[in-house]
């Protein structure tokens, strides 16, 4: 029997019964996760009998690229439509703009239906770190890399990121590489469930990325730590033998052309990719 959902504007007063959302399907993201998000992104959220039962997030990245996150609906709400009304209301009627998403196996069906294809697939690795690699040629973030930051994430992403760096840049640690003084890679490293998540690692050298990764691992070993890297980068054999393994395999999905670089060799969340 269908229940009766009504679909409206997420806002702070619904963080709680998000957390309680998310924890029920099993993601790590706690009440922070959710004010981040919350910031960054434009909400919607579903409610049934008073209880959130249903959200959304959709984020613009400029005129012609959205990423579309969060998507999350109530076992007892499934086979319903509810996760179809979600997307349709986030993503309107912008019949120009690229959405792109990180899908979960349960999602992937709907979002086929609605024409995302995949386009490129991750690899999420998780683990206590075991080893730690002796320092190498990456540097702590200056003020001075902010805009040179915001051009690599931008260029990689395929959409303007100013706002995610800018957010990094107040709650993150930040590694960079440079040559002569320019910026040519940089990765974040914040608190994330019961550890840490590296990312983004943003550069066009393999050997800059292990770099970046070993900058930010020198003083959590032992900790748990969590990477989603791009199944192109390379690194997850690398990052094996620091104690990490490979737990899903997500989808990244897409409807409509936009630019990815091969320089995204990890990505900032799954949920704003």
């Amino acid at each position: 029997m269908k229940k009766p959902f009504e679909i409206t504007d997420f806002t702070a007063d619904h963080i709680e019964g998000a957390v309680l959302l998310s924890q029920a399907a099993g993601w790590a993201h706690g009440y922070k996760d959710w004010e981040m998000l919350l910031r960054l992104s434009t909400g919607r959220i579903a409610i049934c009998d008073s209880h959130v039962v249903g959200t959304g997030f959709r984020m613009d990245f400029g005129p012609n690229l959205s990423a579309l996150n969060m998507i999350i609906v109530s076992e007892n709400m499934r086979s319903q439509g509810l996760g179809r009304s979600l997307m349709l209301s986030l993503m309107q009627s912008d019949s120009d703009r690229a959405y792109r998403l990180i899908a979960t196996r349960k999602g992937r069906p709907l979002y086929e239906k609605l024409g995302f294809e995949e386009v490129d697939q991750l690899v999420t690795v998780r683990g206590l770190l075991e080893y730690v690699p002796l320092p190498s040629k990456a540097h702590n973030f200056e003020n001075c890399d902010r805009n040179g930051l915001v051009q690599l994430e931008s260029a990689s992403f395929g959409g303007y990121r100013a706002a995610v760096v800018d957010w990094l840049l107040a709650n993150a640690k930040l590694a960079v590489v440079r040559d002569q003084g320019v910026v040519q890679g940089f990765a974040a490293r914040r608190l994330f469930g019961q550890g840490y998540v590296i990312g983004p690692v943003v550069t066009g050298n393999p050997d800059h990325a292990k770099a970046l990764i070993t900058h930010l691992v020198q003083d959590i070993k032992g900790d748990l730590v969590r990477l989603d890297v791009t199944n192109a980068s390379e690194l997850t054999p690398w990052l094996q033998t620091l104690g990490l393994s490979i737990v899903d395999a997500p989808p990244v999905m897409q409807r409509g052309v936009a630019h990815l670089s091969a320089n995204r060799k990890a990505v900032f969340n799954q949920a704003l990719g």
